[in-house]
């Protein structure tokens, strides 16, 4: 930080988005990508290129040509094997990007095609990557006892999640060798890590910020890195600026998506309804490159167990390659498909034991006292008792006398926690730092990489700051991510700007405090997070004190319209206990956002991107769609909490266990349609 000034970037770079960058004799890049799903590349056919324009093949890069995360990695070009559709193979730059495209696309590819990998029953013997099973008790002599027995399977499909920004690299080269990488990334030193290997570079060569963006960055570790690693390569050629964005049709048809899991759930009852054992299977679709798979897999078994009492239970998991692309984490990472399938499951024991799901909920609950308050507030505000029991008595009717005449109701509730989660590779391989600087005239400065993406989150910072130090909010920045300028603070990810970075950043200006009037001015803390061997689970049990739980219970209201069975949503309530909320008015601003497209990963239909502009199309949704959202005040910490995954893990089951309830049908899949319901009334 102390050379802050002097690092500070030409004005030419600052206040513009990615796709806005210019420089003198820029270049303009496209991906060549693979056609094929799955085979061998024998050989690129590549024409003869104008002066200006070039190539670049894997055999061309001169460090290594990995792009690596923890333990796992993968080709940034392939050369040879092909795992999925759209894998890149090779780039290819010049001035006028409309020329670069018509060479892309005279390129010959010459493949040994071979049958794709899928998840299902015809997996092959080498698909299975991952396995692992734990259990409690003797959970084959607590089925035998049961009363009853419900099996159910759910699945949910991959989806795509369009960034609000154009997913692009901005590289170009520097003095002494070294490049300066600007790309809207939730971790900058990961990316700059990954060009300083495939370039063969000291990392304090490359320079990596964040222009300016449109939407909270909070999700993509590794796919930032890849296209940032891509637009340096290219400048390493070329000795020129270049500019690599990819088109809406290419980030729907080539970037992350959520990875498909299927969950199978056989659960034993007793005489009153309430769980005796049960035995979860996950499967999770990993793609063709698993970046993932352990961190995925674990955080879906979490949230598969826990919440509520069983006397003995199992949980096996597996990891599958396919050839589909391998997922970068999007919202709702990991526990939401988990808990999509629990609170599914137990909405459907308690229809079966014609209990109403709430009252249910809180007799098995393992702490029904975390959540008494949750529970009692969001029935009062929605109605839900009232409305449960007069759409379940039409429901009953229906099956008698077939009566499609009126819109069909339905409501439906979910129950869900939500904790900062962690990779369980990267104790081995990361220190998370915060620095914080007191300099003369009562000038502070806080240096993380964390990025948020909305307003809230650094006015809490400096709020904070001010607090513990006494000094007035217009004289304490927040250093702008920028390798060059501040620490490593980890992955943006997972509320954890909210939870660890908050955390540090109190550390540190409790230690300025401490040292104000003993030593000179400037005062500079770095305080970091590791992850100590000996500790459970890889969390410094200090710091995960202060991370915090928080707590999510979700109401939805749907009528689906007899003519077309098309869903439309009446009402959608949500009730958080999160902790001391950092910014009211943002945290209302991203929950109402994370409703939205939980509702949209529920409800929504693909079509083919050439017939509809959009590729989606959200049913039943409506920006008058009434939307409830109460934070309730916390009685046990003052510590923030993480809330930013609470929409996706308690909507989409309180959406489909709606659904449910206005057809008569039960639905176990993700996206519900207007098809797939059509098809499930042809059966009544």
């Amino acid at each position: 930080m102390a050379a802050a000034k002097k690092a500070e970037p030409p004005a030419w770079v600052q206040g513009l988005f990615v796709e806005d960058l210019y420089a003198p004799q820029i270049l303009y890049a496209v991906i060549i990508r693979s056609p094929a799903d799955r085979g061998t590349l024998i050989s690129l056919d590549i024409p003869t290129l104008p002066r200006d324009y070039f190539s670049f093949l894997p055999s061309e890069i001169p460090g290594e040509n990995r792009l690596k995360l923890f333990s796992r990695s993968m080709a940034l070009l392939s050369d040879r094997e092909i795992g999925h559709r759209g894998q890149p193979l090779a780039l290819l730059a010049g001035p006028d990007l409309k020329v670069v495209k018509y060479f892309a696309q005279q390129i010959g590819f010459t493949i040994e095609k071979r049958t794709p990998l899928s998840a299902g029953e015809k997996e092959e013997e080498n698909q299975k990557i991952l396995e692992s099973y734990i259990s409690e008790g003797v959970v084959e002599d607590k089925f035998k006892e049961s009363y009853q027995v419900l099996e159910e399977h759910y699945t949910t499909f991959p989806q795509e999640e369009l960034s609000g920004d154009i997913l692009g690299a901005f590289a170009k080269p520097e003095e002494s060798n070294s490049f300066l990488i600007l790309t809207k990334s939730p971790w900058i030193f990961h990316l700059r890590d990954t060009a300083a290997e495939a370039l063969k570079l000291p990392p304090k060569q490359i320079r990596v910020r964040i222009p300016e963006t449109g939407s909270p960055i909070e999700s993509r570790i590794w796919y930032p890195s890849l296209l940032g690693t891509f637009a340096a390569l290219l400048a390493w050629k070329s000795g020129r600026p270049v500019k690599l964005l990819l088109s809406r049709q290419e980030e729907l048809e080539n970037s992350f998506r959520r990875s498909p899991v299927s969950i199978k759930y056989k659960t034993g009852l007793n005489t009153e309804g309430n769980i005796k054992t049960t035995s979860i299977s996950i499967s999770l679709d990993t793609g063709a490159f698993p970046m993932q798979s352990e961190e995925h897999l674990a955080i879906l078994s979490k949230a598969s167990l826990g919440t509520y009492k069983a006397e003995a239970f199992s949980l096996s998991s597996q990891a599958i390659l396919t050839s589909n692309p391998p997922p970068d984490p999007v919202s709702g990472f990991g526990p939401a498909e988990a808990l999509f399938a629990r609170e599914t499951h137990v909405s459907r024991i308690a229809e079966l034991c014609q209990r109403d799901p709430i009252s249910w909920r809180r007799d098995n609950l393992r702490n029904p006292e975390k959540v008494q308050d949750l529970l009692d507030n969001i029935a009062q505000q929605s109605d839900f008792y009232r409305k449960y029991a007069a759409f379940e008595s039409i429901r009953k009717k229906r099956k008698e006398i077939q009566d499609f005449s009126r819109p069909l109701r339905g409501i439906g509730i979910a129950l869900a926690s939500a904790s900062t989660p962690f990779f369980s590779k990267e104790k081995a391989y990361h220190s998370y730092s915060v620095t914080v600087r007191l300099e003369q005239e009562e000038r502070l400065f806080i240096a993380t990489s964390s990025l948020t993406g909305n307003r809230g989150t650094p006015r809490f910072w400096k709020r904070l700051a001010g607090e513990i130090l006494g000094i007035p909010l217009e004289r304490i920045t927040i250093v702008k991510p920028d390798t060059a300028l501040v620490p490593d603070s980890g992955p943006s990810l997972f509320s954890r700007n909210t939870t660890l970075t908050t955390e540090l950043i109190k550390r540190c200006c409790e230690a300025v405090k401490r040292n104000r009037f003993r030593e000179p001015l400037p005062i500079e803390i770095t305080r970091s997070f590791r992850f100590p061997a000996a500790s459970r689970g890889g969390v410094d049990p200090a710091i995960a004190a202060n991370l915090g739980e928080s707590w999510a219970a979700g109401i939805v209201e749907i009528e689906v319209d007899p003519i077309t069975y098309i869903p439309v949503v009446k009402g959608v309530w949500l009730n958080l206990d999160c902790g001391k909320l950092l910014d009211k008015e943002n945290a209302l601003k991203r929950m109402e956002a994370g409703i939205y497209r939980a509702l949209s990963w529920s409800l929504s239909r693909r079509y083919p991107f050439e017939d509809f502009i959009n590729t989606t199309v959200i049913t039943g949704i409506n920006p008058i769609t009434p939307v409830y959202i109460n934070f309730l005040p916390s009685k046990e910490r003052e510590e923030p909490a993480g809330i930013g995954e609470l929409p996706f893990n308690v909507i989409p089951s309180a959406v489909i266990t709606a659904l449910s309830q206005a057809t008569g049908r039960h639905y176990s899949t993700m996206p519900v349609t207007p098809s797939l319901i059509s098809r499930s009334l042809e059966e009544l």
